[in-house]
């Protein structure tokens, strides 16, 4: 079995290698694109690849020589990938990981260097205007990596959280975290409420929203820094 790959070029010409031995592989990464791929080579290859293979077409060096000619890629490249795809077989899934995490990471690191060259060079902007949008950039990048069934939008938490207050299921207001709500009951009158962890473990972040979900039902929050 190959090996792990330890960086994301060597996965992208491990897959590439792996499906133009046998094109039946490309059905685990059919979802994949070729800006997914760091290196734009590979890239090309891959979308020459996919879009041979979704027409019904076989992907070969025989097939892709004109393409190998178009895009000045090496044609005894092409071959020797197709002669040695056999030996990457079983490394296929663990390409196909390597290289969405990879793509992952380049979409954070843009939209992180993205923020700072707007907070950079427009500092009089509304700054509350750009946590929001980076925060809907976030959340989108997120849906794109994280299985559908497991994110969930943060308004239907606290939709449902209130809606639960308001019926009677919690007794005291919604902390707009249902399992924290089931376990406590919720906020009560009385009660004092302690959040301890060590530096940057999340208890500021914890508190903001427990905050938000408090206002949410039209209670007064007080907040000190």
């Amino acid at each position: 079995m190959a090996p792990p790959p330890a960086l994301t070029d060597e996965a992208e010409a491990g897959l590439l290698c792996a499906i133009l031995a046998d094109n039946r592989r490309f059905e685990l990464c059919a979802d994949l694109k070729g800006l997914d791929f760091s290196d734009a080579g590979f890239g090309s290859l891959f979308a020459a690849i996919a879009e041979k293979i979704k027409a019904g077409n076989p992907a070969s060096p025989s097939t892709l020589q004109l393409w190998a000619a178009q895009h000045q890629f090496p044609f005894d490249a092409l071959v020797n990938m197709h002669q040695t795809g056999a030996m990457h077989a079983r490394g296929v899934p663990d390409y196909v990981g390597a290289i969405r995490a990879g793509a992952a990471h380049r979409a954070f690191v843009k939209l992180l260097e993205h923020a700072l060259h707007v907070a950079i060079y427009n500092p009089h902007g509304d700054t509350a205007l750009r946590i929001v949008d980076l925060e809907k950039r976030l959340g989108a990048l997120a849906r794109s990596n994280i299985d559908a069934d497991s994110f969930v939008d943060l308004h239907v938490i606290m939709t449902k959280a209130i809606a639960d207050a308001k019926s009677g299921k919690i007794k005291g207001l919604s902390t707009g975290i249902q399992s924290l709500d089931e376990l406590t009951g919720g906020l009560s009158k009385g009660h004092f409420w302690a959040i301890g962890g060590y530096a940057k473990q999340g208890k500021s972040t914890i508190s903001q929203a427990l905050g938000f979900a408090i206002a949410s039902q039209k209670k007064a929050v007080l907040r000190f820094d």
